[in-house]
């Protein structure tokens, strides 16, 4: 038992904690893998589902979104209500797989990976290269990003696209310029980009 604050004593395993191995492990041991999985803190009688999972101070988080951001194009109201949880959260960096996931994430750093596209004088973000192009696209704006990738990479010469590349980069989502676009990602603070077998870790 352990002996809290306020004087109530609790079983060890109540304040413990779980590695994700654990967790892992213990959700490895459902028959069903196709159970939904959500979190509840008043002991079963309410549960949230788990929108996102993300990292931040050496802890790895289950986030619950409902209420903050917007899964469609997000407002200013999204954004001022999303920044007021980062002072809550250390504004922990949130670890995205698909771009689709990045409306819900208004106002908040994310790490995706994506591949960077330029053409024709926009810069962009897609889920894969195969064409024909996707219509799904994440606006990112950076200043000097191209430049600053010219002088470290060189762009692709003989195509439409001067710059179209598997990247990992961290940086802030907010909504689109346009209606067009399902987000836009910008404030980044790195950027890696994978040519040929290797990983340039851009300086930004």
């Amino acid at each position: 038992m352990t002996l809290m604050t306020d004087g109530r004593y609790v079983a060890e395993w109540i304040n413990r904690g779980k590695s994700i191995r654990q967790l892992i492990e213990e959700l490895n041991s459902f028959e069903d893998q196709n159970l939904l999985v959500e979190m509840s803190l008043d002991a079963f009688q309410t549960s949230w589902p788990i929108s996102l999972v993300g990292k931040s101070d050496g802890k790895c988080l289950l986030m619950n979104f409902e209420g903050v951001g917007n899964t469609d194009r997000g407002s200013v109201g999204d954004i001022n209500h999303a920044n007021e949880a980062d002072a809550g959260t250390g504004d922990a960096l949130i670890e995205c797989s698909a771009l689709g996931e990045l409306p819900a994430c208004m106002g908040r750093r994310v790490r995706i990976s994506a591949v960077l596209m330029i053409h024709h004088g926009q810069c962009f973000l897609l889920d894969s290269a195969e064409h024909p192009i996707s219509e799904e696209r994440v606006e990112v704006f950076h200043p000097g990003l191209e430049r600053t990738l010219d002088a470290t990479l060189g762009g692709w010469v003989g195509g439409p696209a001067s710059y179209l590349d598997a990247v990992q980069l961290e940086g802030r989502v907010n909504a689109a310029s346009t209606r067009r676009w399902i987000a836009s990602v910008s404030t980044l603070t790195r950027l890696s980009v994978e040519r040929n077998g290797v990983v340039h870790v851009i300086d930004l």
